[in-house]
């Protein structure tokens, strides 16, 4: 955990929206974003597609891990990207999960590296088998995602035993989380179900517990669920999120039912390309006439889909 540093918070409020324009974003000589302009507001955003939908890399820049190639992103009313000399440092830096990051903050965006601090102490990031230390207890692993946060003695260990409470950790506070090398094996061994279950379902837990623990304005999750095979866990996770103290979140999956359950909008990715993007009743209400689909969440899905080629 040396590795982080902390951010102080800060008592101005960021916005809630974020905005993106003229996005073009390029990884190892490939385009993955390329988005002309949206919007994404306050709620719980699911970002659904099939594999290959680039959410990852989206997740990514908006957490401000990575800056987009051209165009630029506003979260909070901070914005940031395109890489120019101004923006060069923009992620030189190793992001603590929670959205704290270390090295230059230097940006182009008014207010220069001190915006950019002050939106990254309000980021809450769970990356895709996201690294957890799982020589440390799940306390003291939340509490000192609190102070990276800002928070410190007495006000971390309240917020972190708080979020414990919240997380529904209290009764495993004191014991560790497994590695997701470790969950891979338990699938193969005696009884994997409830032995891969339990420690999945802890593990994700704790990610999350981690990332909210100082209640940050946005909070960015990727492929939380992938790990979780017991559907009654899943169910319970996605359940969670509305106690994250977010006014925003953002969800990747690739289960289309799973994100019109429990979320407020939804947004059709595929290949880096935002296909659909509307509240659940408005996405289904677009399910073209006559489908063959089963439903018409499913025929609203295959439209969108289709609507790319």
């Amino acid at each position: 955990m040396s590795n982080y540093l902390a951010i102080p918070t800060h008592s101005a409020p960021l916005g809630r929206d974020i905005h993106l324009r003229d996005i073009v974003h390029v990884e190892n000589g490939d385009v993955v974003l390329d988005i002309e302009e949206a919007t994404i507001t306050p709620g719980v955003t699911a970002i659904v597609g099939p594999h290959h939908t680039h959410a990852s890399a989206l997740l990514r820049v908006l957490s401000t891990l990575e800056e987009p190639t051209m165009g630029t992103v506003t979260v909070g009313g901070v914005p940031f990207g395109g890489r120019s000399t101004a923006t060069s440092h923009l992620t030189s830096g190793t992001p603590a999960l929670g959205g704290a990051l270390t090295g230059g903050q230097t940006s182009s965006e008014p207010g220069g590296s001190a915006a950019l601090a002050r939106l990254r102490s309000r980021i809450g990031y769970v990356p895709t088998d996201v690294s957890i230390d799982h020589t440390t207890s799940i306390a003291s692993l939340v509490t000192n995602a609190a102070w990276l946060r800002g928070l410190n003695g007495h006000d971390a260990r309240e917020a972190a035993r708080t979020t414990l409470d919240t997380m529904g950790l209290t009764s495993v506070h004191n014991k560790r989380v497994r590695s997701i090398a470790r969950i891979r094996k338990s699938r193969i061994r005696d009884n994997p179900a409830r032995r891969h279950g339990a420690n999945a379902d802890r593990r994700a837990r704790t990610a999350l517990a981690m990332a909210c623990v100082a209640q940050p304005a946005f909070v960015f999750l990727d492929q939380p669920t992938r790990w979780l095979l017991n559907p009654s866990e899943q169910d319970n996770y996605l359940q969670l999120i509305r106690h994250t103290g977010a006014g925003t979140v953002l969800i990747s999956t690739n289960n289309i039912h799973e994100a019109a359950q429990f979320a407020d909008h939804i947004m059709v990715l595929n290949e880096g390309r935002i296909l659909a993007h509307d509240t659940v009743q408005g996405f289904v209400d677009s399910a073209p006439v006559g489908y063959e689909e089963d439903t018409p969440l499913d025929a609203a899905y295959q439209a969108a889909l289709a609507s790319a080629y």
